[in-house]
Formats: structure tokens, C-alpha cells, sequence
């Protein structure tokens, strides 16, 4: 039994050294892991997308506003271009009232801070108006917004439906574009202005939401 044992223990013992020196020689694990990183990352950073996102700033005068989503995702490789799933934006304009959008998907362009709603958009501001339209263009930093699209809206002193309509002036004036439909509250006069198309109703040349 000596003999045998003095004889297999050496030879067990050199078994063991040959299989660790080959081990450490393969890198398996290593050459994996490596392996692993170099197929992920472009695909990771190509589709790019991010949970309940949240962006703001501030413009020339130094007023906030901050635009938010369900997601937004990448659409370029130097994420400028964003887009939005169910987007929402929060501007503050000139005479400190504020703005408010909701809409089903939006394009935002982080550079030039300018979203492009579409999907059905709802505008809000404080005082109390209302206006639905299908797309709209915003100009976060000059605080204008247009759409080439009929809009509806609503407010304290009527209803008004146009063509298409731009808002300027910091957001504090709005025109409509003609044919434009405006009932008054409080009036039983019921003023509907025909022109010809891509021209300003004159009855319904602009609503300044500051009166």
C-alpha cells in the first residue's frame, strides 16, 4: 500500500499543476465577457429609450419651461432629435401666464428647442382657454405656435373656429385664420366672416388672452 500511495501521489499531484496551467492558458471567461460588450453597445446606444423623461430650460429672458413624456426615444446618433410618446409641455409666457400642451406624439429638437405635436393637440392657458387641433409647431424659446390645421378652442368669453391659427406676441395673441366661426357669450349675435382661404377673418382677427 506504501508503495502504491508514494506512486500516485506524485502523479496526481502533477495532473493537477498540468490542468491549471492549461485553465489559465484558455481564458474562457474572460475572452466571453470581452466578446459580450463589443456586440451590445451599438446596439444600446442606436436605440436608445427613455422612461418618463424630463426636460428643461430656460429661454433668452430667463423664463422656465419643461417638457415631459410616457417615453422618448433617440431618433439620430447625436440625440438632438427626440421623439415623444404622449407628450406634455409647461411654458411660462411674457406677461408671467402660462402654457400648457398635451398630445399623442411629438418630435423635439433639443438644440433648437422646437417640438412638433401631432396626434391631437390640446392647448391650456391660465386664463381660461381652450383650442384643439390636430398638429401644432411650437417655438419653445420665442414662445409662438402655429398650425396649419382647423382648430376649435374655447374660453370664458366664447367659443371660435378657424381655418388654421398662429400664436405670437409671447404667447399673448392669437390669430385665426379665415373662414372663422365666433359665438359670443353673453351676446345673441352669431358672427360668421367668409374671405378668401389662407386669409385672416376679420371678425376674428386675433384674441388677446391677457383681457
Amino acid at each position: 500500500m506504501v508503495i502504491v500511495l508514494r506512486l500516485l501521489l506524485p502523479t496526481a499531484a502533477a495532473g493537477l499543476i498540468a490542468v491549471v496551467t492549461l485553465w489559465s492558458q484558455f481564458g474562457i471567461e474572460e475572452n466571453r465577457f470581452r466578446l459580450g460588450v463589443a456586440q451590445m453597445a451599438p446596439r444600446v446606444i442606436d436605440s436608445l429609450t427613455m422612461v418618463n423623461p424630463r426636460f428643461e430650460g430656460v429661454d433668452a429672458r430667463h423664463r422656465p419651461f419643461n417638457i415631459t413624456a410616457d417615453t422618448a426615444r433617440q431618433a439620430d446618433k447625436t440625440g438632438d432629435i427626440i421623439d415623444l410618446v404622449q407628450p406634455k409641455a409647461d411654458i411660462t409666457v411674457e406677461s408671467g401666464a402660462w402654457l400648457a400642451l398635451t398630445a399623442a406624439a411629438g418630435r423635439y429638437r433639443r438644440q433648437d428647442s422646437l417640438v412638433d405635436f401631432s396626434g391631437g393637440v390640446n392647448l391650456f392657458h391660465d386664463n381660461g382657454f381652450t383650442f384643439q387641433t390636430p398638429t401644432l409647431h411650437v417655438d419653445v424659446t420665442n414662445k409662438a405656435a402655429e398650425s396649419h390645421d382647423p382648430v376649435q378652442g374655447q374660453g370664458p368669453s366664447g367659443d371660435i373656429t378657424g381655418r388654421n391659427f398662429r400664436m405670437t406676441d409671447q404667447g399673448n395673441r392669437i390669430f385665426f385664420g379665415g373662414p372663422a366661426h365666433v359665438t359670443l357669450i353673453g351676446s345673441s349675435v352669431d358672427q360668421t366672416k367668409q374671405t378668401v382661404p389662407g386669409q385672416a377673418a376679420p371678425a376674428a382677427r386675433a384674441i388677446d388672452p391677457r383681457r
